[in-house]
């Protein structure tokens, strides 16, 4: 783990509908944002709105967003733990 002033940093993956994806969490000023990646390419950020909904970040047009929701619900079973 590395820390900054004011981030934080871990790494962990996660596996969805078989897939295994690679996430950075980064939190900043209490906000927490999820960069996800597979093996080979960055896909998208994801962080969590005030009403408690997943959303991709940014510029990026995700072709399935279900799995925006799916990955966001194994972020949160991963804090769990």
């Amino acid at each position: 783990m590395q820390r900054t002033e004011n981030k934080d940093e871990s790494q962990f993956q996660i596996t969805v509908n078989g897939k295994t994806y690679n996430v950075t969490a980064q939190t900043e000023n209490l906000n927490s944002h999820f960069k996800i990646e597979t093996d080979c390419e960055y896909l998208f950020t994801v962080s969590m709105d005030d009403e408690g909904q997943w959303h991709a970040e940014k510029d990026v047009t995700v072709l399935d967003p279900n799995l925006v929701d799916e990955i966001g619900r194994a972020i949160e079973e991963h804090d769990l733990r």
